[in-house]
């Protein structure tokens, strides 16, 4: 299985406002 995204973080939290999803970036550029 191929993957559609590219792996930039990790998903921390999934709960918030609105569904927001929370991203832990793995570098500073993105």
């Amino acid at each position: 299985m191929r993957k559609q995204f590219l792996e930039i973080g990790k998903i921390v939290a999934t709960q918030g406002l609105g569904g927001e999803v929370r991203v832990q970036y793995y570098c500073d550029s993105a």
